[in-house]
């Protein structure tokens, strides 16, 4: 059935007098308003004007006749209410008492201004729970995180909706889903309310988002840890096994300064990492916060520092940590004999003094114990230039450092093609190590000397 025959049809004199007060003109013949209407339709301001009043909920229930394959062009649907809109500018007409027909070619034209505009996504905001999804294959996920935030919002039913509304303590909400799904959306994306929507997460929590943030993470495994951070609206289920972080949650994320969040808990008891900070002594500031798992000795301790300074002579490097004295090879206590669960318990700072003609000295901290998805260590931030090894000490260490800071200086080419013989990188290869701290700290057997 082509859209003229469908007004012919199903437009009775009853719906000519509507259309004579609706749009404030005289229309004489059926004829004559299907002119009109047709016209409509190609207008694209006045087109317009009708897709701009639609609920969400109405948009997304035309999207969804799209897939159906109507008999004769023709859909037939019962309740009025779901596509009042087209109703009362008539692109709805009324088959009977009960029963309403719309045109395919009406809702798709309307769904395809939808997509045009971004109000709507073309693709599906949630994968089918008898879909398996492997790791490698969550690049699908993305046009979930990186569409149009409503619908991805629109996986959450009003009662998910309403639980948000009063964790957060939002006010305006509204009395429709439509009005709940907008102030949820508008208050997790405003940086002026973050900070009270961030107070809700553990310290563990609070701390992983913040890592994430930084790492561009839109995905996150969905696990008992992330329960809050959902029940919250930062994270959506879009799967049985994922959540996902909509991009503009993110980028909020990005402006707000996680250490001035006032009301972090105390870190969970059931921790499996530490995380530590370590600077080494001396005039230039060169410092790493390193995640290392609660099951590692000091000898692999010790070879992740090394690794986190790119140092590489295997020698009899120590550590003292209150009255103990751990040694990498050579001395009464061997460090891949003790762990450092033992006695960093006790024990929130040490001394990690690294064997090589330079006598470096690292001072080392427990920011706090966390809890990590992946036991394997992995440098979390980092500060200053790479202590060049096997350079001659620290007066040599700085003096090389002041110069390769100026390329115009007279001794940069020879200095600067000394040090790259040995350690020094002009940046800093945090991913490079950390890739590197991962696959060798994968295997659950321990390290040893």
């Amino acid at each position: 059935m082509e859209l003229r025959d469908f007004y012919s049809i199903y437009m009775g004199e009853d719906a000519l007098l509507r259309a004579t007060l609706i749009h404030s003109r005289d229309f004489s013949t059926i004829d004559e308003f299907i002119d009109f209407k047709l016209d409509e339709l190609e207008d694209e301001d006045k087109f317009n004007k009708m897709v701009d009043v639609l609920s969400m909920a109405e948009a997304k229930r035309i999207h969804d006749l799209v897939d159906e394959d109507p008999e004769n062009n023709v859909y037939h649907v019962q309740n009025k209410e779901h596509f009042s809109t087209l109703y009362d500018f008539q692109y709805m007409l009324e088959e009977d008492m009960n029963s309403y027909v719309i045109h395919r070619d009406i809702v798709h034209a309307i769904d395809q201004t939808l997509l045009n505009r971004g109000i709507m996504s073309p693709y599906k905001m949630r994968v089918s729970h008898d879909e398996a999804l492997e790791p490698e294959e969550i690049s699908k996920l993305s046009n979930m995180y990186t569409g149009p935030i409503y619908w991805l919002y629109d996986n959450l039913t009003s009662l998910q909706l309403k639980k948000i509304i009063r964790t957060l303590q939002i006010t305006h909400y509204g009395k429709y889903k439509d009005d709940f799904l907008k102030a949820v959306i508008s208050y997790i994306t405003s940086p002026g309310h973050l900070p009270q929507v961030l107070e809700h997460l553990s310290y563990t929590d609070l701390t992983h988002i913040e890592e994430m943030v930084h790492d561009n993470y839109n995905v996150f495994e969905r696990k008992p840890r992330w329960s809050v951070a959902e029940k919250i609206g930062l994270l959506v289920k879009v799967h049985p096994d994922y959540l996902v972080m909509h991009q503009d949650v993110l980028e909020a994320l990005r402006s707000i300064d996680f250490k001035k969040i006032k009301t972090r808990q105390q870190e969970d008891e059931n921790y499996n990492a530490y995380h530590i900070h370590a600077t080494l002594e001396g005039k230039k500031e060169i410092k790493r916060d390193i995640v290392i798992p609660v099951r590692l000795n000091f000898y692999e301790l010790m070879y992740i520092l090394k690794e986190s300074f790119l140092w590489t002579n295997d020698s009899n490097s120590k550590i003292k940590i209150g009255n103990y004295e751990i040694h990498e090879k050579e001395g009464l206590l061997h460090a891949n004999i003790v762990q450092i669960d033992h006695l960093f318990k006790t024990h929130q700072s040490f001394k990690f003094f690294y064997d090589s003609e330079d006598d470096y000295v690292v001072n080392v901290s427990l920011i706090s114990t966390r809890i990590v998805d992946r036991e394997v260590p992995k440098i979390t931030d980092y500060k200053g230039p790479i202590p060049i090894e096997n350079i001659g000490g620290l007066d040599k260490l700085n003096a090389a450092l002041d110069i390769l800071e100026y390329e115009s200086h007279p001794e940069y080419a020879r200095i600067y093609n000394k040090v790259r013989a040995l350690n020094y990188r002009a940046r800093f290869p945090i991913t490079a190590i950390n890739k590197h701290l991962a696959r060798t700290f994968l295997t659950r057997r321990p390290m040893t000397e």
